[in-house]
């Protein structure tokens, strides 16, 4: 419920992908014929988080670091558009929780998260029926963070930012098994639109407003999400 340590994970992954990419029109049959591009590329990811525990009673800071992209996308050139399909998302519950999963997504994503953590109880010792209540803990955190597709050096052209609030709550059933509670809001500061459109048809499109609203995530599980 309120971690203090280290923990890292890298990820790497050669993906070899066989996508229609477009849709034309047969002049022998008069029928349509799929033809298919190859997607190729290295997908490279980093998930880093530092606990830190603070002067004061069970009270941490947590900072989170998370990094991917992807080398090639069809021509091998790093700078290259990969294929929207195989996007990169960096927002929703395990991430900017201030915009929705779908709302950040590119070829390229970053995300850092400061998390300030603090006890409301540590010994509840509550009861209701086989469920026993053991920790409240409530914390305030910020993230920024951005996704593109062009340069590495484009990586702080179009930040996004937003703040929230958790509440954590720790239990067990029948005294044995681990029963995670938690309540997130999340507010993101920075508006911005997104433009999607189907495949194959450029001219059904929809824009998407994202930014300036509250978010609400809840749960229960055996675990808190990070």
């Amino acid at each position: 419920i309120n971690p203090i340590g280290r923990d890292i994970h890298v990820m790497a992954g050669q993906e070899w992908n066989y996508v229609e990419d477009t849709v034309v029109i047969n002049t022998s049959t008069g029928l349509p014929e799929r033809r298919y591009a190859a997607y190729d590329y290295l997908r490279l990811g980093l998930l880093w988080h530092e606990h830190f525990a603070l002067p004061f009673w069970s009270h941490t800071l947590s900072i989170g670091v998370r990094a991917e992209g992807m080398i090639g996308g069809g021509v091998g050139a790093f700078n290259e558009r990969a294929h929207a399909l195989f996007d990169t998302y960096i927002g929703g519950m395990y991430g900017m929780q201030g915009y929705p999963f779908y709302g950040i997504g590119g070829t390229r994503t970053y995300a850092i998260k400061a998390t300030y953590r603090f006890p409301i109880s540590t010994n509840l010792d509550w009861r209701l029926g086989g469920i026993y209540f053991d920790k409240i803990f409530l914390g305030v955190f910020a993230d920024y963070g951005s996704a593109w597709d062009g340069a590495v050096s484009d990586a702080f052209k179009t930040p996004r930012r937003d703040v929230g609030a958790e509440f954590r709550l720790d239990a067990f059933l029948w005294y044995n098994v681990p029963l995670k509670f938690f309540f997130n809001a999340a507010y993101g500061l920075d508006q911005f639109v997104r433009t999607f459109r189907l495949a194959n048809d450029i001219l059904d499109v929809q824009n998407v407003t994202y930014g300036k609203q509250w978010l609400f995530y809840t749960g229960m599980g055996f675990d808190f999400p990070e």
